[in-house]
Parts: C-alpha cells; sequence; structure tokens
C-alpha cells in the first residue's frame, strides 16, 4: 500500500549539528532530518567519506535519503531508510532476510542490503521527545538508477513498460521460491483473513465518522462495499489452498525504474509478507491497469491488463517454481482483483483516514477512496468483460 499520511514539507535551511536525536514527527524541518542521517552514515557504516545527503521525496511510509560518500577516489550512492517508528523489529527483520534472499538467488533486480561496519542489517538509535524514548531503525541499500517516471496514480506506461512490468513480477515470483522467514513472522494479515475482518472494520469506521466529505462519502457507500466484500468472500472460500509464496504487496509503477522502456529495479517492500501468489498479481494489476484520468477514472484498461498478464504467464512458464497461475488461479482471479479493490478501501479508510485522524487531508483522500469505490463497481458491472479478458491472456501459453 501506498502508506499513510501527507508527504512532509520541503526546508530550505542549512542543516546544522543535532546533540541529540529525536523522533521525527511527521512535518518536522527537513534540515534536522538530514542531519540525523548524515551521523548515521559517519557513525555506523564504513563508505567513505561523506559528501551528500538529500531527502527523497515520493513515499508516504518510511523516509528516505540519497547519500553519496567518496571512497578510493570513488563517488558513490546509496540508498538509507528511516522506519516510520511503529515498524516492528520482526518485520524489518523480514524484509531484510527476503531482499537476502532475493540477491542471493541471483537476481539484480533489488537493492542489496548494505551492512553496518559492525555487519548489522540497521542502525536502532535511541530517540528524545517529551512523551519519552522510542527506537529510530535506519537501513542502508545500494542506490537503484534508472528513472522514476510514474506513481501508483500516475500509472499510463507504454505497451512495453507493460510487457516488462508483468515480466518483471514473474522473475520476482521465481526468485523468492524457496524463501523461509523461519521464526521471523509474516509482517501483514493475509487477503482471506483481511476480507473476513473487512466488515468488522468497516462498521468501526462508520462510527467514528464526522461530517467531512469522506466521511459522508464513506457512509454513502458503506452498504454497497459491505456487500461486494460479502459477496467476495463467498467466492474465495476455496482460495486458501491456493499456491502462496513470499510477495512484495505493493507492486506498482512508483515502486520501480526505469530505462528505455524497460524496468531495471523494484524497490519498497515494505508490505511484502507470505500470502497469495495470485494475490500479489491480481493487485499488480489493479495498480497498473485502473484508470485515475478524469471522467474514466476507475475503470480497468483491459487491453493494458491483457499485455501485463501475458507477459507475466510467458515469463512464469519458464521456471517450475512457482510456475504459470493454475487453472484454479484463474478460476477465482476475477474475485481476487474485486478483493485487491476492497483492500485498497481498507487503506484508504481504517488503516489510514479513520486511524490518523487530522493527519490525512479530507480531499486527498477522498480522491482516493473514490477511485476505488468507482473501480468496484466497474468490476462488478463488466464481470463476463474481464473474464473473458483473463481466460485469453491467462489461459493460452503456447503457440
Amino acid at each position: 500500500m501506498p502508506g499513510g499520511g501527507p508527504l512532509l514539507r520541503r526546508n530550505v535551511e542549512p542543516p546544522r549539528r543535532l546533540p541529540y536525536f529525536v523522533e521525527p514527527p511527521q512535518q518536522q524541518p527537513c534540515n534536522l532530518l538530514i542531519d540525523q542521517a548524515t551521523q548515521v552514515v559517519r557513525d555506523h557504516y564504513a563508505l567513505g567519506k561523506v559528501q551528500k545527503v538529500e531527502q527523497l521525496y515520493g513515499g508516504y511510509t518510511n523516509l528516505s535519503f540519497g547519500v553519496t560518500t567518496l571512497k578510493d577516489g570513488n563517488l558513490k550512492k546509496y540508498f538509507l531508510r528511516l522506519y516510520r517508528p511503529e515498524t516492528s523489529i520482526d518485520h524489518i527483520y523480514f524484509e531484510h532476510a527476503l531482499i537476502d534472499h532475493i540477491v542471493a538467488s541471483g537476481s539484480q533486480m533489488v537493492a542489496r542490503l548494505i551492512r553496518t561496519h559492525d555487519g548489522a542489517n540497521f542502525v536502532q538509535i535511541e530517540s528524545r521527545n517529551p512523551q519519552g524514548a522510542k527506537e529510530l531503525h535506519f537501513a542502508m541499500f545500494e542506490f537503484i538508477g534508472g528513472e522514476g517516471k510514474y506513481s501508483w496514480t500516475s500509472n499510463r506506461l507504454s505497451d512495453e513498460e507493460y510487457t516488462y512490468s508483468g515480466r518483471i513480477l514473474a522473475e520476482l515470483h521465481c526468485s523468492v521460491a524457496g524463501f523461509n522467514p523461519g521464526a521471523i513472522p509474516s509482517p501483514h494479515q493475509p487477503i482471506l483473513k483481511v476480507l473476513s475482518h473487512l466488515p468488522t472494520d468497516l462498521q468501526r469506521c462508520a462510527k467514528l465518522a464526522g461530517d467531512s466529505c469522506f466521511d459522508q462519502y464513506f457512509l454513502d457507500n458503506l452498504d454497497d462495499i459491505l456487500r461486494i466484500s460479502k459477496q467476495t468472500s463467498a467466492h474465495l472460500a476455496e482460495a486458501s489452498n491456493l499456491p502462496s509464496i513470499a510477495i512484495h504487496g505493493d507492486f506498482h509503477p512508483g515502486n520501480q525504474k526505469y530505462n528505455l522502456n524497460r524496468v531495471i529495479g523494484v524497490f519498497d517492500f515494505d508490505r511484502a509478507c507470505i500470502d497469495l501468489r495470485m494475490f500479489d498479481v491480481a493487485l499488480a494489476v489493479m495498480y497498473f491497469c485502473s484508470c485515475w484520468e478524469g471522467t474514466k477514472d476507475g475503470k480497468l484498461w483491459l487491453q493494458k491488463a491483457s499485455l501485463f498478464l501475458q507477459s507475466y504467464q510467458k515469463r512464469a512458464e519458464r521456471s517450475s517454481r512457482p510456475g504459470l497461475l493454475l487453472p484454479s488461479e484463474i478460476r477465482l482471479f476475477g474475485p481476487m482483483l474485486t478483493a485487491a479493490s476492497l483492500l485498497l478501501i481498507k487503506w484508504a479508510s481504517a488503516d489510514t483516514y479513520y486511524l490518523e485522524t487530522g493527519n490525512c487531508p479530507d480531499e486527498e483522500y477522498l480522491f482516493y477512496l473514490k477511485h476505488h469505490v468507482r473501480l468496484l463497481r466497474w468490476l462488478e458491472a463488466n464481470q463476463s468483460r474481464v473474464e473473458d479478458m483473463l481466460q485469453k491472456a491467462l489461459l493460452p501459453t503456447r503457440g
């Protein structure tokens, strides 16, 4: 999911050194954040002399920095992440273990994790604030080059980019084959459990609703959302027996880097977990192929979805694990598209707007909610068209 809360505002004041670390509130001035990040790099990583640290914008959940260092006469750039304070240690370990597994598989699509000078996965530093001590967690990665051309709401790719994106998702699923997190728990609830809890979660939100434009739209459409949620849960009752793997969980155009219409890297594994493989594919289709534009907002680009899915199947066919989407997965893929849309409605409401009251602008989150409610209704009204596209895109794999 894109996360929650507005983007931090830029601040052009020059950096100044902090005597101690403080927990970064949502609107902390940029110069303090950069100073903290610089201290972390200097004190905990053996990457050479720090030349530049700049805050990177575009994400919601965590804070990001580009770090340039000079070592042995060579400049090199890295990516430093400051995790949201609520992020658990197990969550971070799961993400890092998965990235290590993908790198060990020989894949070059993800940024390698950089260890600290004493071999740790991340830097843990105590913060100081009036409410008491908390821990800040920083992790360093290699920097993925290329161009960040899109976002999760700006997603009109070229046909070649849709083809490469489907292929890259299949390659990612092949590279996670055999991943076993051991005792580390999966960080997020699987989609079938999310669906089972969704009516309760949304009805709880209704009790919190006030009189904002978001509240009014949410309440006006709640009955329809609950009805479709119940139907979707019933349709997916058999899905628990389908293939589960480590999924990306947030595979959208804004989490990729591009070069010459080709995808050269995938990042942001904050939503990675163990879940149904076909859910990851369905969620990606919703991200890549749902229109956000004007009067067409909330419609699925069926031709683009077909390109994406055909490319996924063609690449998946070359590997035995997890392999092609199975006929049993294809049969339930339509309801899983609806489940993905319901998940994003939950994100816009229960996971952000009603969880972080006052921190989510009404108009911004209404824009997200309207899109996914429109998409939910479009999927219901166009089931036969969607099923026809799925059959043609996913079943013919040869010739």
